[in-house]
């Protein structure tokens, strides 16, 4: 539902609502940079799944005569 990138980045797949989890789509994540000198976190990223909508876009061309 929600892996780690190689980069560090998380991604969300999509997920039906018999799938949701409170403690996966409805919480609040922080990053985390750890080296030699110390940690620092980040704000906190709140997350809420919720519904995905598509979204269609149109172009419109007119013809030059």
């Amino acid at each position: 539902m929600v892996f780690t990138l190689s980069n560090g980045s998380l991604m969300f797949y999509p997920f039906s609502a018999e799938k949701y989890r409170h403690e996966v789509h409805a919480t609040v994540y922080r990053c985390k940079l750890r080296n030699l000198v110390g940690t620092v976190l980040s704000r906190e990223i709140h997350v809420r799944g919720g519904k995905c909508y598509k979204i269609f876009f149109f172009f419109i061309t007119k013809r030059l005569s």
